[in-house]
């Protein structure tokens, strides 16, 4: 396209500045005296506005950690747990706390799996990453419960040793268990908190075969394993057997009727109950 004299209307450079005005006025074309802002060196800008290097664009958004993951998941488990932690952070340190506080940079640094073992509580493993350059990750946590070997009474001792014996002999249990309750059984039976007798004192046993079965009982735990022990007692030829008691000595909570029998022929039974 050519313009003539009387369609270009004028035409002006501005020297020493780097803005270049034209104005053009021809059918079908707009007309404009704005200036054009042009970089140094003669080059023009795009047209529509667009921002070069160093134009002030937003900087990425900072980068964060990945939040740890545990390859065993939280929950109730039969045996110990190896746990191993990880984050898809390269590079990234995690650190962990195994007691139920929130991991800071101060608590353990993660390299090798965790076993977790306890019985007594249940174990609360927390983990968070931290990345140079980026903010930390997210705190995970998983709680594992490890139901095996389960934490029980303290179980009684019962004290002589079975075996067989030429007299009576005096029986006493003791538990370590603190605030124990220890019940026990003469007559082959399962103690528990509804059968058998609460042992307060040492007790006899008499001619014959008599087993002692004792259990300690304690609050917010299971009942102690059995403890057994069994006396053969045969008394020398010519001496009476000792009476035995039935029930045994202990404490009722209602009044009881005592049944004395001994294994010798024939003989008689003297008591008292005024000690």
């Amino acid at each position: 396209m050519s313009f003539g004299d009387n369609k270009l209307s004028k035409r002006r450079n501005l020297i020493g500045t780097s803005l270049l005005a034209v104005v053009v006025s021809a059918a079908g074309v707009g007309c404009s005296d704005t200036p054009i802002s042009v970089p140094d060196g003669g080059g023009t800008t795009d047209s529509g506005g667009g921002t070069g290097d160093g134009g002030g664009g937003t900087p990425d958004a900072k980068c964060a950690a990945a939040t740890p993951t545990f390859s065993v998941p939280g929950g109730s488990y039969s045996a110990a747990q190896t746990v191993s932690i990880a984050t898809t952070s390269s590079g990234a340190t995690i650190y962990y706390t195994i007691d139920g506080n929130t991991p800071t940079a101060g608590s353990s640094k993660y390299s090798t799996p965790i076993s977790v073992s306890d019985t007594t509580k249940p174990t609360k493993v927390s983990a968070y990453a931290v990345m140079e350059g980026c903010t930390d990750s997210a705190v995970n946590a998983a709680t594992y419960t490890i139901t095996a070997d389960i934490k029980r009474a303290a179980t009684p001792t019962i004290t002589p040793a079975s075996g067989s014996y030429t007299e009576s002999k005096q029986v006493t249990i003791a538990t370590t268990e603190k605030d124990g309750t220890i019940i026990f059984t003469t007559n082959n039976t399962q103690p528990s908190k509804t059968n058998g007798t609460v042992y307060t004192t040492p007790f006899t046993v008499v001619d014959g075969v008599t087993t002692v079965i004792a259990i300690t009982t304690a609050n917010n735990v299971p009942d102690s394993l059995n403890a057994t022990a069994t006396y053969t007692v045969t008394t020398a030829e010519g001496n009476a057997a000792a009476p035995s008691f039935s029930p045994v000595a202990g404490e009722y909570t209602t009044a009881q009727s005592i049944v004395m029998t001994t294994s010798t022929t024939n003989a008689t039974i003297c008591y008292t109950v005024d000690g």
